[in-house]
């Protein structure tokens, strides 16, 4: 399912996390990622270059660890827009 269609059916209940400036704090990210599985969003976005390009290597890393959390988890929409389950 495309993340446009879950808007036709239902009030969305999402989030969105931005990079840390410096990868010391990345962790705080991945603990932040951890609390908010419990609360079932239907999706969790991650801002690219919001650390002003310098930490971009960490939106892959963080974006990698929610599609990992997803996959442990039950069924939710993939961010490409194609519906693999």
């Amino acid at each position: 399912m495309k993340i446009s269609e879950i808007f036709k059916t239902k009030t969305v209940f999402s989030f969105e996390v931005f990079p840390p400036k410096t990868t010391s704090s990345v962790n705080s990210v991945y603990d932040t990622l951890a609390e908010l599985r419990d609360l079932s969003p239907d999706f969790i976005s991650v801002t690219y270059g919001a650390a002003g390009g310098k930490n971009n290597k960490e939106t892959f890393k963080i974006a990698s660890a929610i599609k990992k959390q997803r996959h442990r988890k039950c069924r939710t929409p993939d961010l490409s827009g194609n519906d693999k389950g």
